[in-house]
């Protein structure tokens, strides 16, 4: 792209008409003659040009190459603002819009894919999330940035929406595969370890571990354990109560997490002989499911 291509990229980009970009300096005639390659501006009419259009000279001047870096350079302040504020979308759109990548956009498109990945998940769009989650461990790769745990509790959310339907995401193989202490610093990814060991011979102990260090913002999480340790007790009516607290509760339960609550609530009511209940409780479960599958952003 040269110069005058650039030029006219960036006019187009800002929705300048010729005249509004040429202004009183130069003619709009000298200006279009620029645009088509049939005239160098001079150094003066590029700083002129350049700070109209908002970008640094430079970025008119760069070669091939260095385009990307101006971009970036001059992308940066939005792109700190959006992710310091929490707008993960409007951050990896900007990043993304770069026309390139170097190790830090790698690592903050990667950051900003799996906090949207999570926001996805929380809200039942599995689809999305899926596709998110697998762009983490992509993006992963292009940096040399070390990213800990990134990937490995991608993997965990990944596994459990497997566990919903292997409709939904099939990739994952590995069952019996403990989740990785990487993982262990996300409070779900805990949650989800302890939900899998309640299956095995240490599974009550590792609940009871859970239980007694679980903090207050854990606590729906630490709900469902209790459930599920009094169902394999096959205490009903008390798991019943606990998930029937989570139902009832002030605070949001993510919709894939409604889908084992209303599971668990159909079996306790089976169990109880309730069996309208438990037909109830069935129906709920399937209608998650299909709006799963259907939905999308």
């Amino acid at each position: 792209m040269n110069i005058g291509e650039r030029i006219r990229a960036l006019r187009n980009a800002k929705m300048m008409t010729q005249t509004e970009l040429a202004g009183k300096q130069i003619t709009r005639n000298m200006l279009s003659r620029i645009e088509n390659g049939s005239a160098l501006p001079s150094l003066s009419t590029i700083m002129y040009l350049a700070a109209r259009l908002g970008v640094p000279a430079g970025f008119l001047l760069a070669e091939e190459g260095d385009e990307f870096y101006y971009k970036k350079m001059n992308a940066m302040p939005n792109i700190k603002r959006a992710y310091t504020a929490g707008d993960f979308r409007i951050c990896r759109d900007i990043c993304m819009s770069l026309g390139g990548s170097d190790d830090e956009i790698s690592s903050l498109i990667c950051l900003c894919s799996f906090n949207m990945a999570k926001e996805k998940f929380c809200e039942g769009k599995l689809a999305d999330a899926v596709e998110l989650f697998e762009e983490v461990s992509a993006q992963k790769t292009s940096t040399m940035y070390p990213m800990v745990g990134i990937t490995e509790t991608a993997a965990v959310y990944l596994a459990y929406i497997r566990d919903i339907s292997p409709s939904l995401y099939s990739d994952y193989q590995d069952d019996a595969r403990p989740v990785s202490a990487e993982a262990m610093i996300d409070p779900f990814c805990r949650y989800y370890s302890v939900l899998r060991a309640l299956d095995g011979e240490s599974g009550s102990v590792l609940a009871k571990l859970y239980l007694e260090r679980a903090s207050a913002e854990e606590g729906q999480y630490a709900a469902h354990i209790r459930a599920r340790v009094a169902i394999g007790k096959q205490n009903y009516q008390e798991a019943y109560g606990e998930l029937r607290s989570l139902l009832t509760g002030e605070g949001e339960v993510a919709a894939p997490m409604m889908y084992f609550i209303f599971s668990d609530l159909e079996r306790c009511c089976s169990a109880m002989s309730d069996y309208r209940g438990a037909y109830e409780y069935s129906s709920d479960k399937m209608g998650l499911l299909e709006k799963f599958l259907r939905l999308r952003s």
